[in-house]
């Protein structure tokens, strides 16, 4: 006790070394209160407890190190912080104590929404395979007994829901008490499907919250604290899961201290599922825990509503590049119980070299093989018939399957596929992804380039539909068999037995036409529309207010 209140890290590594020694004085000034110094010891760990909430926390819940591994720490401290002062009776002032049960609750809500349909944590930065305490027995990804925790001591049923079971964790903290506390709660699903924490960077697009459903989660936040000691360069990067299946990840973190060599292969661009120009890193790494460089991530656009999620955002980190800086900017279109569709573009003057970095999960097994379309794609198998094919569209581009590693806990790695994208492109670039869900009963999707003036156009064979995505400027009008616009994307879908598209959903843009009636024009760009058409009637949905319109028989 007396060793840790001499040598806080208060200067040194003012995070979760700060607030773990903090919890450690907690303890010691509660469970031993016959020392001398016992009373003191409480009320100093109390003291840097409460003031490391608003600085550590951030006010979406996201942990500001912008490390999940180190978000769970943070989260399990200031649930002992709390079990211990309700065990003792510890009384602070009532703005502390709602702060605390406040932040706490945000902690909880973070990792409920970024949990993946498995119930495993996305392990995004650094992470040391170290615990609070090792409670209980489950792998190294799986966050759960936190939210079990969460569940008995705020009387939480959705965190009941996500926890999915009690944990041995939670027995160990609470008692039988507090797993008659947890009999008692009714479980429910999260109110919100997808979530945006806008304030961490992190924006998560899901359909359900069965074990059966779509997930995507991409990083749009800072590299991290001060020199980003724990993070990673990572923006823009994602993490998926298709039919519960979790498929892409990050590589994880491996060895602070092996090599340097490995310690950067891990944390740098190259690991992530994001794109890599030149083959440099967004950030340039200096020493174990610090970077030279720090890529700046900035939001553009989230919307997120019942058919559908949008996300746009970019980042500076190949301005620096000498001969031709570049912006990276990334779009995702997430189809709810569909596909997703990411447009990956880059603005530069020079030529440059892209590759485009799928990390596949390690027990997943994707190949390269030939589209009817008579261009290459990956399609990633599943014993239960759940699947993922990727269609990648970019100047001179091709597939290329490389052995690569993933660690999924401090230490540990094994060997998996990275899948690549790799083209060369002179001036102006961009890349569309399909990431489609494979089933079966249905034939593999397929995915053709058209031809369009004034932009670029894609038909999409899906299930029994056929589906088409217009791409333009925002500004010029785009021309179709069926339909006029200037709607940045618009897709529409097709049944086999109609002439007309039956839904539509548009991304910024003022003007749209069906089959020759005016159905949007608007002096000022609106953020998004979705029109479904039921006969001849067509109910349009804007930002600005909802209509409907009838079209000639």
């Amino acid at each position: 006790g007396r060793h840790i209140e001499k040598y806080l890290s208060t200067y040194y590594s003012p995070n979760t070394h700060l607030t773990g020694e903090a919890l450690g004085l907690y303890y010691l000034g509660t469970q031993f209160p016959f020392f001398k110094r016992a009373e003191h010891w409480r009320k100093l760990g109390e003291e840097i407890l409460f003031a490391e909430l608003d600085r550590q926390i951030l006010p979406d819940g996201g942990y500001f190190e912008q490390t999940t591994w180190y978000h769970r720490y943070t989260t399990d401290f200031y649930t002992h912080f709390l079990i211990l002062k309700t065990l003792n009776n510890g009384k602070s002032q009532k703005h502390l104590q709602e702060k605390l049960s406040n932040k706490l609750q945000l902690l909880f809500n973070f990792l409920m929404y970024i949990a993946r349909p498995d119930g495993t944590t996305p392990l995004i930065g650094d992470d040391d395979g170290g615990r609070c305490l090792p409670l209980g027995n489950t792998r190294p990804d799986d966050f759960r007994a936190c939210l079990s925790n969460g569940a008995v001591l705020l009387g939480r049923g959705d965190y009941k829901f996500a926890a999915g079971d009690f944990s041995e964790e939670t027995l160990w903290l609470l008692g039988v008490d507090g797993l008659e506390r947890f009999n008692e709660i009714e479980a429910k699903k999260p109110d919100k499907n997808s979530v945006a924490f806008e304030k961490s960077g992190y924006f998560v697009m899901r359909d359900g919250w069965s074990e059966t459903d779509n997930y995507l989660l991409i990083d749009c936040g800072e590299l991290g604290f001060q020199k980003g000691g724990h993070g990673h360069a990572d923006a823009l990067a994602i993490n998926l899961a298709v039919g519960g299946e979790t498929v892409l990840v990050d590589a994880g973190t491996y060895t602070y201290h092996e090599s340097e060599s490995l310690r950067n292969k891990f944390r740098t661009t190259e690991a992530h599922n994001t794109l890599l120009i030149d083959g440099k890193s967004q950030s340039e790494p200096e020493d174990k825990f610090s970077w030279q460089t720090k890529a700046e991530a900035k939001l553009k656009n989230w919307i997120s509503e019942p058919r559908f999620d949008f996300f746009e955002g970019s980042h500076n980190g190949y301005k620096r590049l000498k001969k031709s800086p570049a912006t990276h900017t990334r779009s995702v279109l997430f189809l709810k119980n569909d596909y997703w569709i990411m447009q990956d573009f880059v603005k530069t003057s020079g030529e440059h070299e892209y590759d485009l970095n799928f990390h596949f999960n390690t027990e997943t097994h994707p190949k390269i093989e030939s589209a009817e379309n008579g261009e290459n794609c990956v399609h990633k198998f599943s014993a239960d018939g759940v699947g993922l094919r990727l269609f990648t569209f970019g100047d001179n581009g091709n597939w290329q399957s490389k052995k690569n590693h993933i660690s999924n806990c401090y230490g540990y790695r094994v060997e998996s596929k990275l899948m690549r994208f790799s083209s060369v492109g002179n001036g102006t670039q961009e890349f569309f992804t399909f990431l489609m869900p494979t089933e079966n009963g249905f034939s593999k999707p397929e995915v053709f380039e058209t031809e369009v003036i004034n932009g670029r156009a894609f038909i999409i064979k899906y299930r029994s539909y056929t589906d088409l995505l217009v791409f333009g400027d925002g500004e010029t009008i785009i021309h179709t068999e069926f339909f006029d616009t200037n709607f940045r994307f618009l897709w529409a879908r097709l049944s086999e037995s109609d002439s007309l598209p039956e839904e539509f959903v548009l991304i910024g843009g003022k003007y749209f036409s069906l089959d020759g009636r005016e159905i949007i024009n608007y002096p000022d760009r609106l953020k998004f529309a979705t029109a479904r058409r039921f006969g001849n009637q067509l109910n349009v949905h804007t930002s600005e207010n909802i209509i409907s319109i009838s079209l000639p028989q």
